[in-house]
């Protein structure tokens, strides 16, 4: 109570409140009501780790792509392997074709704004542990 107040909200949503105010005797009294929505903070997007289950595979290998990112959901993710291909989920796999150096960018996006990690993946020619595996 008194002429200005503050309140805390414990849980997003929609509230009603209601101010009344009386004359100092109670004879006259008036009373509004506003809608105040509440929602939850937003917490940025931080990548804490990105990883690849190899750092130097052949160009038969497949490599599996995975993050820790903390932060308010929803999540947008955005793979670029560095060769053209791209993937738009939380993790993904990739087989890079061709021998080389690849620099793989991760961004991830959420209502604090857009965040990248970058990581680099040597990989090197195929080669055939026997004979028979020779084509």
């Amino acid at each position: 109570s008194g002429m200005t107040v503050s309140h805390t909200f414990n849980q997003a949503g929609t509230y009603n409140v209601t101010f009344t105010a009386s004359n100092g005797n109670g004879k006259a009294t008036d009373s509004r009501n506003c809608q105040v929505t509440v929602e939850d903070p937003c917490d940025a997007a931080e990548i804490t780790s990105m990883n690849a289950s190899t750092m130097t595979p052949d160009t038969r290998t497949s490599i599996n792509f995975s993050a820790n990112v903390r932060g308010s959901d929803p999540k947008e993710y955005h793979w670029d392997f560095g060769d053209g291909t791209m993937a738009m989920a939380a993790s993904g796999s990739h087989t890079y074709s061709e021998p080389g150096t690849y620099t793989v960018k991760l961004t991830v996006t959420n209502c604090g704004g857009t965040v990248e990690r970058t990581m680099t993946i040597t990989v090197v020619p195929y080669e055939a542990a026997i004979c028979r595996e020779i084509e």
